[in-house]
């Protein structure tokens, strides 16, 4: 960014200079100019404005923006693994306070989700990636994958649809805010 200050000061110096320096006196020393805008002790100082800093600032680590899209994908997996593990602590441990299931039955919090782990490896629930997962948005973190989902209370082609997750900063920690399941009805 070029400062418009200076770029104004120099060339009314270098004219206060060449006026002065023609207008002097018997004795060498330089006659008075009428009009103060041209000398130097009117001009207005030069200012100048710090370098840019070369490192960014640390990102805040309550912040979305601290964590990178592969870390949002690691933490869909790992609830991913919990639920096909039926691994509670893990469920609890990747999922926030404020966690809800939302399906087509309605929602279920946290602790109401992970008391449905026994019942889940009664069933025999496992559920598969059918693609890639997919970033819908960084602040905050969404990510939506295609599943089918199979257990013994469903039909042999099990249920396909899409699970997405808004994933929110807990602790210094990414974790899963909301888990929404749309597809097949039971």
């Amino acid at each position: 960014m070029t400062n418009m200050g200076i770029r104004t000061v120099v060339p009314a110096l270098a004219v206060a200079t060449l006026l002065l320096s023609g207008c002097g006196t018997d004795d060498g020393t330089a006659a008075a100019v009428d009009d103060p805008a041209s000398t130097a002790e009117d001009a207005p100082a030069p200012t100048t404005t710090a370098p840019p800093t070369t490192q960014p600032p640390a990102p805040d680590p309550t912040e979305a923006s601290a964590f990178t899209a592969q870390d949002a994908m690691d933490v869909v997996d790992a609830i991913g693994q919990a639920y096909n593990t039926y691994d509670a602590d893990l469920f609890l441990a990747v999922a926030a306070e404020d966690f809800q299931f939302v399906d087509e039955r309605g929602t279920a919090d946290r602790s109401t989700q992970a008391s449905y782990f026994p019942a889940l490896r009664e069933g025999g629930q496992h559920g598969e990636r059918t693609g890639d997962l997919v970033i819908i948005s960084e602040d905050p973190f969404v990510v939506a994958e295609d599943d089918v989902v199979t257990s013994n209370f469903y039909p042999p082609e099990g249920r396909v649809g899409t699970s997405t997750y808004t994933l929110v900063v807990e602790d210094g920690e990414l974790k899963v805010q909301e888990h929404r399941w749309t597809g097949d009805l039971l």
